[in-house]
């Protein structure tokens, strides 16, 4: 293989092997704007929470919900300001900008609300409320505070019981701290052995269960640490939502679905499932399926400078630099190809065994043992999928040498 194909074969835009994975969980922020949130609070409540949304908005579904609602009087549910979705800190961050607070505090009616939204009953993936508040529950009955818990903690063990997992922060010292704990413990997401201040004692501490906040450095602390805690639960594994990782029912196959953001400045391939004709046609022996079309393999290796195409040699357009890239990267799972970002045509191609490798659709015989996997060697041909795509020979340059100083490379 000349240095001509090896550089265009480095340049391809890989769509990296789709390992399973769950999807990304949806994160409601549940936020008291009850009038004692006024001030300084609810500056510094805003300010930490767009520090937190805008870092974690690639993999993390945020979604805003308010109480209690201004048009319902004083007591009412709540409202569901922003729908949880990837890339929302910009559309929290608005929602903020355009609330004041007011109202008392009806906890458990806020929390039997956000239960009924299509945030929360998305049993597909896991689910978080992080629930921030500044005082005990004072709906629905102002002089009944403790049965008025005693409510919000029947609706959180509801919402455990769906599965949903409750984050508890009291913000500033107004509220019970054995409230809290009742609130944090129902919640499911209680802290172990932690201490907080007693606003009863000044200058003592009480066990507490729930996260304590009282400036923006502890509240982004707590945030932090939640946003720990919720990426632990995939334990370790990194989330995706596309059906790549998630698979499609059987006799469909994933194919790209491009979700554009922000105007369109960040992408995301979700992907769709789609039928899959080669799940219901058989071929011959030495034949592979492509789109419910039976297709020759090339039985033997082709000669250098040359690539297989549906059972004959052909002359590789890497080899002399004929290539054409993409004008910009390809989101995730889509290959560079010909100059358009595609998905990767050896993906859903099941090759037999005496022509095992795969190159742009094709599947073609080497001397090599066909090796799904990673290759050692950065400069080894690509294997199963990869396709030749080119790009500046700028961008070339820093992909090579990426290639040689980070990692091996694996072909899907």
């Amino acid at each position: 293989m000349s240095w001509k194909a090896v550089a265009c074969l480095l340049a391809v835009a890989l769509s990296g092997a789709p390992a399973r994975a769950e999807k990304c969980p949806n994160m409601m922020i549940l936020l008291d704007r009850s009038g004692s949130m006024d001030g300084y609070k609810w500056q510094t409540a805003v300010e930490a929470i767009n520090g937190f949304t805008s870092g974690r908005e690639a993999v993390m579904r945020f979604g805003l919900f308010l109480f209690p609602s201004p048009s319902d009087g004083n007591c009412g549910s709540g409202l569901w300001k922003v729908r949880c979705d990837f890339y929302n800190a910009e559309a929290i961050a608005d929602a903020l900008e355009h609330t004041r607070p007011g109202g008392m505090t009806p906890t458990a009616d806020a929390l039997a609300a956000a239960s009924r939204t299509s945030d929360m009953t998305d049993a597909s993936r896991r689910r978080f409320i992080i629930l921030l508040t500044d005082g005990d529950p004072t709906c629905p009955d102002e002089n009944a505070i403790d049965d008025n818990v005693d409510l919000a903690v029947r609706n959180l063990d509801s919402l455990l019981a769906d599965g949903i997992k409750t984050f508890v922060i009291g913000f500033g010292q107004s509220a019970s701290p054995a409230r809290l704990n009742r609130l944090a413990a129902a919640g499911g997401a209680a802290r172990v052995g932690t201490r907080c201040t007693d606003p009863y004692n000044p200058g003592a501490t009480v066990p507490c269960q729930y996260y304590e906040a009282n400036d923006k450095a502890s509240l982004s602390a707590a945030f932090d640490a939640i946003a720990t805690i919720a990426q632990g639960e995939l334990q370790g594994n990194s989330c995706d939502d596309s059906c790549y990782s998630n698979r499609c029912p059987e006799g469909m196959k994933c194919v790209q679905d491009l979700h554009f953001y922000l105007a369109g400045s960040h992408t995301l391939n979700l992907g769709k499932c789609v039928d899959d004709p080669c799940a219901r046609t058989v071929c011959e022996a030495e034949q592979f399926c492509r789109e419910g079309a039976c297709v020759n393999a090339c039985l033997k290796p082709c000669p250098s400078g040359t690539i297989c195409e549906d059972g004959a040699c052909v002359a590789d357009p890497c080899s002399k630099g004929g290539c054409s890239g993409c004008a910009t990267a390809c989101a995730k799972y889509l290959v560079c190809l010909d100059g358009r970002c595609v998905d990767d045509p050896c993906r859903h191609l099941s090759c037999p065994p005496r022509a095992g490798y795969c190159y742009r659709g094709s599947c073609y015989a080497s001397t090599e043992d066909p090796d799904p996997g990673t290759s050692e060697d950065p400069l080894a041909p690509p294997k199963r999928g990869c396709t030749c795509g080119g790009s500046s020979s700028a961008a070339l340059a820093a992909l090579v040498l990426g290639v040689l100083l980070v990692r091996r490379r694996r072909c899907g």
